[in-house]
This record gives C-alpha cells, sequence and structure tokens, in this order.
C-alpha cells in the first residue's frame, strides 16, 4: 500500500482529521499538491471539497492551491486562526514544512484542537503536514493525530519516474533544438537509483542528461554513495 493508499483509507476510516507524513523528499509534497489540484484526493475520499489551500510556513503564507494566489488575511486573524474557519467547510489544508521543534510547537494546539472535530469529521476536512521528522512533535500530539513515514519510491515508481523524466528532457531537447535523443532507461538504472528519493533522482537525471545526453548509471550510483 502507498503512503497516498495509506492516507485515503485512514481518512475515509475517520481515523482523524489530521495527518503527519514524514518526509525528506519535497517530490512527496508536489506529488500531493498535485493530486489534490487534479481532484483525484478527493475522489479517493469521496468528496468534493471547495477549498485547498496550502500554508508555507517558513514564509508565514497561506496560498490557495487551486488558484496560487495568496490569501489575503483580515487582521487581526492569523494563518492559522484563518485555516481554522475554513475547515468548517469541506477543505484540505497543506502544511509544510516542519523541520524544528518551535514550527512543530506553534501549531500542535490547533492540531490537537483539528484531530477529532466533529464539524471537521462531518464534512471530512484535512490537515495534511509534512515534516522532517515525526519525532518533532510531542508524544500526546502524536496520539491524536494519524503519522505516516512515506517510504522510499519503489522499483516500479523509480521506473516509472525515470520514463516521465527521459520523456519530458528528450521533448524539451528537441524542441529547443530540433534534434531527436533517445534516452534509454534500463533495469541498471532502477537499481541504481535504489536509496534515493525522487527528489535526487530528478538531479541525477539532469546531471547525467547534461553531461552525456543520456541516463548513465554511474551518475546514479554517484549520487547513492553521497547520501
Amino acid at each position: 500500500m502507498s503512503w497516498i493508499e495509506e492516507l485515503a483509507l485512514k481518512r475515509n476510516a475517520q481515523i482523524s482529521n489530521v495527518y503527519l507524513c514524514e518526509t525528506l523528499d519535497p517530490k512527496r509534497i508536489s506529488q500531493f499538491k498535485q493530486l489534490l489540484k487534479s481532484g483525484d484526493f478527493g475522489r479517493l475520499c469521496r468528496t468534493e471539497y471547495n477549498r485547498i489551500l496550502e500554508y508555507d510556513l517558513q514564509r508565514g503564507i497561506v496560498f490557495d492551491l487551486e488558484t496560487g494566489k495568496k490569501l489575503n488575511l483580515n487582521p487581526p486573524l492569523s494563518p492559522l486562526h484563518a485555516l481554522d474557519l475554513i475547515l468548517r467547510g469541506k477543505a484540505v489544508v497543506v502544511i509544510w514544512y516542519v523541520f524544528r521543534e518551535a514550527e512543530a510547537q506553534a501549531i500542535s494546539n490547533w492540531l490537537i484542537a483539528w484531530s477529532h472535530d466533529e464539524k471537521l469529521y462531518e464534512h471530512k476536512s484535512t490537515v495534511v503536514v509534512f515534516t522532517s521528522s515525526i519525532g518533532l512533535f510531542e508524544e500526546g500530539v502524536r496520539k491524536f493525530v494519524h503519522t505516516i513515514s512515506i517510504a522510499p519510491p519503489t522499483p516500479e515508481e523509480r521506473l516509472a519516474f525515470l520514463k516521465e523524466k527521459a520523456k519530458e528532457l528528450s521533448k524539451a531537447y528537441e524542441n529547443a533544438y530540433g534534434e531527436t535523443v533517445k534516452i534509454r532507461v534500463t533495469d541498471e538504472l532502477v537499481r541504481a537509483s535504489e536509496g534515493l528519493t525522487l527528489h535526487d533522482i530528478e538531479v541525477a537525471c539532469l546531471e547525467s542528461f547534461f553531461l552525456y545526453r543520456d541516463f548513465k548509471a554511474s551518475v546514479f550510483k554517484k549520487a547513492s554513495q553521497q547520501k
């Protein structure tokens, strides 16, 4: 079961309204935001969400994921107060990125308040928090939410991602220079990329393409050794 399938299953089972997702891969955050924008997460949860928002902790800004526009807050509402009101309707809020204890503490009371709020349960309103470590949150908080440690990409996932990057780079090169480049995606590449995050794999793809106009296993092996 993938982490997204687990998240959807637990959401439908109403285990909590709040989910802590542990990952060091920024591509996982992008992956989930794309799932929201496409409406696929709503379909998995059998809910048509009215609002999809992201709270960028480092910038202290709330964005509407569907329009990309900054949410204008009326003083004295803080971002968390504003999100609290929005979550009373059918909404999904993505909070990222918690990588310090101070950031975890700053949102913990809100997470507990939202975790088993009956109004949120009624609408399946959901809060998904991406963090570098679930351990940044106190044990009491972790008991009220559902935690998910996102595993490294599987061989099947790495293969699909490599093929996607190969297609993107080939098309971009042809559009820019009018020349066709054939990028080979082999089983050796899949093995060489083991242990890498999707972000790591993307970086290795770009480095390899710029150097060789192809994907070389040696570049991916070097990236693995530097982890």
